[in-house]
């Protein structure tokens, strides 16, 4: 045996007793106590549920506060995620966190990209192929 399967089959031995000793389920969040969200609107959840908070339109229906739910054992949820939010946002929001959480959720970048607009644009062209169509 080369000395580089050697080394590969002695790693391959150390993770596969190390994966067999670690009893934790795949689905096991129980270790999660502090949890952050951030992110723009996609991660509020803006019109998901009832409205949690006017000014950043966060939502009780959005997919990180259902996170939050499902994951048992959550002491802290930490939401600063804001509808309208871009990048620098997302930054701010990030600094504005506490430094002991145990996960995150983050989601940004479709008002960097505009993505209302393009849609719009998308939405009246689709329609003008439509028209054409009929």
């Amino acid at each position: 045996m080369t000395a580089l399967r050697l080394l590969i089959w002695r790693l391959g031995l150390l993770l596969a007793l190390v994966a067999g000793s670690y009893q934790q389920s795949y689905d096991d969040f129980t270790w999660v106590e502090n949890f952050a969200i951030v992110g723009d609107s996609y991660t509020a959840g803006i019109g998901a549920g009832g409205l949690l908070d006017r000014d950043c339109s966060r939502y009780d229906g959005s997919y990180a506060v259902m996170m939050s739910k499902f994951l048992a054992g959550i002491k802290n949820v930490h939401n600063k995620a804001c509808s309208g939010a871009k990048t620098p946002d997302i930054l701010t929001q990030i600094q504005s966190l506490p430094g002991n959480l145990d996960l995150a959720v983050l989601t940004a970048g479709g008002n960097d990209l505009c993505l209302v607009r393009s849609i719009r644009v998308l939405k009246a062209l689709c329609k003008a192929a439509m028209l054409t169509i009929l």
